[in-house]
């Protein structure tokens, strides 16, 4: 028996920075929320090109929490929300048809 394993490798855009709240210094590494995305080569590079070495860059961060930070406000990956949100709407849904199922409207 011959086993052909298929292996790929996978880029992941890795980020740090530095910003000051209220004359505190604090550290970050987060581009946005969400899952890590991690992916081809290409796609991380083009997630970095907006953030040079030694740029200057808006920073968000928590009011009540200031260390919890990104860079954009946006969640990274897409796909895993979508997916989420049909999950939890199709059993918000299943829940709705099967409790007006059991009160005897349909």
């Amino acid at each position: 028996s011959t086993s052909h394993e298929r292996t790929s490798t996978t880029y992941e855009p890795k980020v740090q920075y530095t910003y000051m709240v209220n004359g505190t210094t604090y550290q970050g590494h987060r581009i946005g929320f969400g899952v890590t995305v991690s992916g081809p080569r290409e796609e991380a590079e083009q997630a970095l090109k907006s953030y040079p070495v030694g740029a200057a860059c808006t920073v968000y961060y928590g009011p009540k929490n200031p260390a919890v930070s990104v860079l954009e406000r946006k969640v990274v990956n897409k796909g895993w929300t979508l997916f989420f949100t049909i999950l939890l709407l199709g059993i918000g849904a299943g829940a709705l048809i099967y409790t007006v199922h059991l009160l005897g409207y349909i």
